[in-house]
């Protein structure tokens, strides 16, 4: 039987458990995990609001995608760095992954388990028999029909039973963890080799050389590994979540069960939603830092743009035009700094440092002040895109805000609220950024004679995040923590 809708977002989960199947060249990944992470994180948005564990291990998935971008970004540096620097990077990111993704798998399916005791389903238990063996037991059925041997037809009904036996859900938890284990150590071991390159002697000795060389082996026979554990797992883990999706007595119960306490409740929606905004923005502010290595920026500005995009995304159905124009902004700023991060890149491709810009005599001088103009050109292009996004984020922002005061009930004790007051928090965030605006008008200028501006504009952007975050929960207890309580 097929999903006529995926009212509770299990399907979404299975198409998140494809992106995390696949083994990995150390943090080289073909498929981003951090898709399948947010896939994941997305698929239990509404099973989280009916379970205190799906929460907590929606949260964990959430970090994990974070900590995906941040290692897809970090695999670029890869083709340049130090095989010790992959070593460490292999690793960091394997135990980083591991103490956030086990716990989150073990409370996924606690959760759902628990919902299963209490809404009377039966898929949350067991994982669907496969196609392919539910033809062989259909076969079977045929021949114990027509067999007349007693002895025969008890193996043929010892085989179709063995066929028909269902994967619990403690196996597949069992079973998610060891493929997680099995794809993180396919990861780490085979760059393990590249520490016995260096060590306490001064000379490195010939069989320590050739032995580094025998990475691929290791890589190979953890490809084979990850394959033949992998591909059993997702199609048991997909052939799960499915199975779910198809009970559809079990999810009508927990979906009437959502729109009776959640999402009849307008009020804790929007709180919910504008905390997720929140969140989003001050990620946007502290994503304008300008961290230089080898003088290209290593946290370009499509991070924070992106950061942006997703925010203005949640305040869409309170104010449209204004989201339909900051992400148009927003997007043509991100552009704008991919560009820019190219140019930079090329820059130092050929000259190695900005100041070779004023350094150089001759024809040298020449090509690259014309390089290092059009970076300059770009720069203050997407500076002034960065101002327009910002400006007109802040517009939804305040938008989107006085709505929510305006829902907000009327207080117990009948004093009224200062509006006023409850956006006072926001100023200093207003002035701190628009310094650091200001401030990447002039960086690229700047950094072209005093390579340590970037400091500058580090400071500038920790005080915006200092206090974005001030604001975020100052709005959270005064103005979103009541509009969700009711009071």
């Amino acid at each position: 039987m097929k999903v006529k809708k995926d009212l509770m977002g299990f399907l979404k989960i299975a198409a998140g458990a494809v992106f995390l199947f696949n083994p990995t060249v150390n943090i080289l990944d073909p498929l981003p995990d951090f898709i399948g992470y947010w896939l994941i994180a997305f698929g239990l948005t509404n099973l989280a609001y009916l379970s205190d564990m799906i929460w907590q291990a929606r949260k964990s998935f959430i970090y994990l995608t974070f900590l995906g971008v941040a290692k897809t970004l970090v695999s670029l540096t890869l083709p340049d760095a130090r095989s010790t620097f992959t070593v460490l990077m292999a690793f960091v990111f394997a135990v980083g992954e591991a103490i956030l993704f086990i716990p989150a798998v073990s409370g996924l399916f606690e959760g759902l388990s628990s919902m299963g005791v209490r809404h009377a389903g039966s898929s949350p238990f067991f994982v669907p028999v496969s196609a392919g063996k539910m033809k062989k037991a259909a076969k079977l059925s045929q021949k114990l029909v027509s067999c007349r041997d007693e002895n025969k037809k008890a193996s043929l009904l010892r085989k179709r039973e063995k066929l028909l036996v269902r994967m619990s859900v403690g196996t597949l938890k069992i079973f998610t963890v060891i493929a997680f284990l099995v794809r993180a150590a396919g990861a780490v071991v085979p760059v393990l080799p590249n520490l016995m390159l260096y060590g306490d002697v001064l000379f490195v000795t010939e069989g320590r050389i050739n032995w580094g060389n025998y990475s691929w082996l290791f890589y190979i026979v953890f490809w084979i590994a990850g394959f033949w554990v992998g591909i059993p797992w997702l199609l048991s883990f997909r052939r799960y979540f499915k199975g779910i999706a198809n009970e559809e007595s079990f999810v009508s119960v927990i979906f009437e069960k959502l729109e009776r306490e959640v999402l009849s409740d307008k009020m804790r929606l929007e709180a919910d939603r504008m905390k997720k905004v929140m969140i989003l923005s001050v990620l946007a502010c502290g994503l304008t830092f300008c961290f230089p290595i080898d003088y290209v920026n290593a946290v370009p500005n499509l991070l924070s743009a992106a950061a942006v995009i997703g925010a203005l995304s949640y305040m869409y159905p309170l104010a449209k035009k204004l989201c339909i124009a900051g992400i148009s902004a927003a997007g043509v700023w991100a552009v704008l700094s991919g560009i820019g991060l190219y140019l930079m890149d090329d820059f130092t491709a050929r000259n190695y440092n900005p100041k070779a810009a004023v350094a150089f005599d001759g024809a040298g001088r020449g090509m690259a002040d014309e390089l290092y103009f059009r970076i300059e050109i770009f720069s203050y292009i997407e500076a002034l895109f960065f101002l327009i996004t910002a400006l007109v984020f802040c517009r939804a922002f305040m938008k989107v805000l006085d709505i929510h005061i305006g829902m907000m009930p009327a207080r117990r004790d009948g004093v009224a609220r200062d509006a006023v007051k409850m956006k006072k928090c926001l100023r200093p965030v207003a002035i701190s950024g628009g310094v650091v605006i200001a401030f990447n008008f002039a960086l690229t200028f700047v950094t072209k004679y005093f390579t340590g501006a970037w400091l500058i504009n580090g400071i500038a952007v920790a005080v915006l995040f200092v206090f974005a975050l001030r604001a975020y929960y100052k709005l959270s207890d005064d103005v979103y923590l009541p509009l969700r309580r009711k009071f």
